[in-house]
C-alpha cells in the first residue's frame, strides 16, 4: 500500500477496533487512519459510505475454511471488497464467485497492486443484485423452515 502511495495513487486506510499488526507500525503510514471501537450499527453506516473495504487473512494454514462474519457485512454494505489472502481461502473465493470485489494474495505485492487498482481505476463492477442472496432476511428466510 505504501507503493502505491508513492506513485501517487490518493487513498486513506481506516481500521476500527483493537488493530494489532506484529511487524508494521500503522501510525508511521501517513495515510493509515487508526479509529477505536465503534458500535456494529455505526460500523454497518460507516461501511457504505466507503469506496471499498478490505477482508484481510494473513495466514496460508487453515486458510481454506475461513469465512470472516465481516464478509457477511461487507456484502450487505454493497461496497467493493479488496480481499488479501491466499487465495484458496473460502471467504476469497465467495467475493470472486460472488462478483464482490477483487482477491490478491497477501504475499504478491503485484497482485495486490494490480487488484487494489481494479477495484479503484480498472473494469471492476460489483454484482449488487448477488448480495442480496448473502443478506440476513434471505438467509433467515432459509433458516426458517428448518426449524419448524
Amino acid at each position: 500500500l505504501a507503493e502505491l502511495k508513492v506513485r501517487g495513487v490518493d487513498f486513506i486506510l481506516e481500521m476500527y477496533g483493537d488493530v494489532r499488526v506484529a511487524h508494521t507500525d500503522l501510525a508511521a503510514h501517513e495515510f493509515v487512519v487508526l479509529q477505536g471501537s465503534v458500535s456494529h450499527h455505526e460500523a454497518l453506516a460507516r461501511m457504505r459510505r466507503m469506496d471499498c473495504l478490505l477482508m484481510y487473512h494473513m495466514e496460508r494454514e487453515g486458510a481454506q475454511e475461513v469465512v470472516t462474519g465481516k464478509f457477511f457485512d461487507y456484502v450487505a454494505a454493497r461496497r467493493p471488497i479488496l480481499c488479501v489472502s491466499p487465495r484458496e481461502m473460502e471467504g476469497a473465493r465467495m467475493v470472486e464467485a460472488g462478483g464482490f470485489g477483487r482477491v490478491a494474495d497477501f504475499e504478491d505485492a503485484e497482485d495486490i497492486r494490480a487488484a487494489f487498482l481494479d477495484i479503484f481505476h480498472g473494469s471492476f463492477v460489483l454484482n449488487t443484485a448477488k448480495s442480496t442472496e448473502y443478506s440476513r432476511e434471505a438467509q433467515y428466510s432459509k433458516l426458517l423452515p428448518l426449524l419448524n
